[in-house]
């Protein structure tokens, strides 16, 4: 992940926690996340970019709480602020692979 954006707090064999934050003008390049819980703590809207090059808009809102079962994408921040934590789940990756 992009370390100017994404700092690890935690990470073990069951899971990977990760802080990030971002504002206006932020970008992050095109990633992979296993199985996570995002929390978000702030009002923001990015721009998000899929592999496949479609594009779409995402809002993420105080207190939102999302389960996202893997993602790969890259985004911009295109309006409002954010720090978001999210849970990596390591075990729900293995399960997928069974």
């Amino acid at each position: 992940m992009d370390p100017d954006i994404h700092r690890v707090i935690l990470d073990n064999e069951h899971i990977r926690v990760f802080d990030a934050r971002a504002s206006v003008g932020a970008k992050s390049p095109m990633h992979t996340h296993p199985t996570m819980v995002l929390t978000s703590l702030g009002k923001i809207r990015f721009r998000m970019t899929l592999p496949d090059g479609k594009m779409s808009i995402f809002d993420l809102n105080p207190g939102q709480v999302l389960w996202v079962p893997g993602a790969q994408h890259s985004w911009e921040a295109i309006a409002g602020s954010t720090r978001v934590i999210a849970v990596e789940v390591k075990s729900a990756q293995a399960a997928k692979q069974d």
